[in-house]
């Protein structure tokens, strides 16, 4: 077995997908909040800025490093043999996600979901006033994600065990299910892993 293999996987959403990444756009005083969040909700979405996909929304390759990263840390899944270790460094150290996924969806294209939110931007804090955000969000996504995988301890069953949890209990984006959401979980419909060939 080659000491480098690629993970080539066909994910597909089993739920929505939403993007809350900061926007540091600043607000003029004379505009208020709630206007500037209908003016600039769009930042949040992560979107190419050149090249043949410009415009064109993608989900970071990130996001799917961290979501199989956190089902290692979430299941705890001893090594045989190796008393109470578990694959979770592994996965930290011998995984990388190839590519970011780009979407055929352009960020003029993309849906909207106004979420009430708590104002000092602490979720579930009770005393902190609500206010409307806006964010983008992706009803369905399917497409092609290649892991590299360099640690030989990650066997086949292995990998696909815990990118199965990933997509079904951690998930990815906002509000997503191990952060107590139901947003960003996805099914691997297939995945294939073979050497590595540069």
């Amino acid at each position: 077995m080659s000491l480098l293999r690629i993970a080539t996987c066909n994910l597909s959403s089993i739920s929505p997908y939403s993007q809350g990444y900061f926007f540091s756009t600043p607000r003029p005083t004379q505009v208020k909040a709630d206007e500037h969040d209908a003016k600039h909700w769009r930042e949040h979405a992560h979107v190419r800025q050149d090249g043949p996909d410009k415009d064109k929304i993608f989900i970071p390759a990130q996001q799917f490093k961290n979501a199989i990263l956190d089902a290692a840390k979430y299941i705890g899944q001893k090594i045989p043999g190796k008393g109470q270790s578990t694959y979770a460094k592994h996965f930290k150290a011998g995984v990388q996600v190839m590519d970011d996924l780009v979407l055929p969806i352009k960020i003029s294209d993309v849906e909207m979901e106004i979420v009430w939110c708590a104002a000092d931007g602490k979720p579930g804090s009770v005393s902190a006033a609500k206010v409307q955000r806006r964010f983008p969000l992706i009803r369905k996504w399917s497409g092609t994600v290649r892991y590299l995988l360099a640690d030989p301890v990650i066997t086949q069953d292995v990998f696909h065990e815990h990118l199965v949890i990933a997509g079904s209990l951690i998930g990815m984006g906002r509000w997503r299910p191990i952060n107590n959401g139901k947003y960003g979980k996805f099914v691997v419909d297939n995945c294939q892993i073979t050497d590595y060939k540069p």
